[in-house]
């Protein structure tokens, strides 16, 4: 959560983007940051941060008309729909999680490798939440738990797989545990996907995922 300090600053920064007449990429990308700061799972709903969806929505729209970025149309497909003004915090929170999980795997390969931890913290926190709520929370998110556990699978995979050399090396056994913990919850994640989707194609491409990710043997 922010402190009240925090909050008053990105507001104000937040104002000033809104008070533009247009905006260039740079300014998308901050207000996009500011949207994330402001709005966090465990918050009410935050006003300055409804402004900037409801902004960048329309940003967005002419950005993807002149090109593709998965990240940008994620999050233009969320602020349009509306899922992240629902009334009721436990659906609000989901889909937050939901979302932050999606948009920082997208869009970790843009520099920050933080930006991969962040995804797996928040798809981590979405199935915890879905497994002590089912089946309340299975009602709210319907296949989009099937994308969770996709996504999770998918960033666990990509995060063991950047750090499946350093098990060549001399490691303390909490460290080598917690790269191998990826692994066993990117298979973990995609075989029980295929349960929670109504869809034979998405639970054909479940079935997958846990050979693609067994793929790649770690060399001894």
């Amino acid at each position: 959560m922010l402190d009240d300090r925090d909050r008053r600053r990105y507001h104000d920064e937040a104002e000033a983007l809104l008070s533009r007449g247009s905006w260039a990429a740079d300014d998308v990308d901050h207000a996009i940051w500011l949207h994330d700061q402001l709005e966090t799972p465990e918050g009410t709903p935050d006003p300055v941060a409804r402004k900037l969806r409801a902004r960048l929505a329309r940003e967005l729209e002419r950005r993807l008309a002149a090109g593709d970025n998965p990240a940008y149309r994620v999050r233009y497909e969320v602020y349009s729909s509306l899922l992240l003004e629902r009334p009721d915090p436990f659906a609000r929170r989901l889909f937050l999680l939901l979302y932050r999980g999606m948009t920082n795997f997208l869009g970790y390969e843009s520099g920050a490798h933080g930006q991969l931890d962040v995804a797996i913290d928040a798809f981590l926190q979405l199935d915890r939440a879905v497994t002590a709520e089912w089946p309340r929370a299975s009602a709210v998110l319907g296949d989009s738990y099937h994308a969770a556990l996709m996504g999770l699978a998918a960033a666990c995979s990509v995060r063991y797989s950047g750090r499946r050399e350093l098990l060549h090396g001399d490691l303390h056994a909490d460290v080598e545990r917690e790269i191998r913990a990826d692994l066993d919850r990117a298979i973990a994640a995609s075989e029980r996907s295929v349960g929670a989707s109504n869809n034979p194609a998405a639970r054909a491409s479940a079935l997958g995922a846990p050979r693609v990710v067994l793929r790649v043997p770690l060399r001894r």
